[in-house]
């Protein structure tokens, strides 16, 4: 059993992915279907158990975050959002809040341990028309934490994009350049 955060983490990722998790969530509208938190929640719960890490959930006004903590030392890591907000017809205020925190929960913890899913956005594009779909904010401080996570500077990311892509920006890359990317930077030759 490691005794470094990052390790740990790390390792509850691996093992979560050899699970093979299930998606419960469908939209009928768009025909697709998704990662609910009853998903992977407990299943994190006991990961975050076994491996001696806690993680905790805070709400702002600006910003969600999530912070992973280990329980036998004083490390922790922190996973951010930007707030947002929902409009569901036929709810009043605090059932659009409590769509906002599940919503952002679920992300957060996607996010937190590398929960993978297609993009509903290229599921739900007419794909008739092809169009260059920019990378979000969310998938670029992705790629930065994950480099960060395996002691890669945000400048050698830059460096290594534009040697092996020729490009000035990180949201210059094709989805299929990002996910390379990613990979490379979880395992940095």
């Amino acid at each position: 059993m490691a005794n470094n955060l990052f390790l740990k983490i790390q390792q509850a990722r691996k093992e979560l992915k050899n699970l093979n998790i299930k998606k419960t969530g469908e939209n009928k509208f768009s025909k697709y279907k998704y990662y609910e938190l009853g998903d992977f929640l407990p299943h994190i719960t006991d990961l975050q158990e076994k491996h001696k890490i806690m993680s905790v959930v805070s709400f702002g006004s600006e910003k969600a975050t999530l912070t992973i903590y280990d329980c036998e030392s004083e490390q922790h890591i922190s996973f951010e959002s930007p707030m947002s907000t929902a409009a569901l017809k036929g709810c009043h205020e605090v059932q659009n809040l409590g769509a906002v925190q599940t919503y952002i929960r679920r992300y957060l913890y996607m996010n937190a341990f590398e929960i993978v899913e297609s993009d509903i956005v290229d599921e739900t594009t007419d794909t008739t028309t092809p169009k260059k779909q920019q990378l979000s904010d969310a998938q670029i401080k992705r790629l930065y934490a994950i480099a960060s996570s395996n002691g890669i500077s945000n400048e050698d990311v830059h460096k290594f994009i534009k040697k092996k892509y020729n490009l000035d920006s990180t949201k210059d890359l094709t989805k299929e350049q990002y996910d390379f990317t990613v990979k490379r930077m979880e395992k940095p030759a």
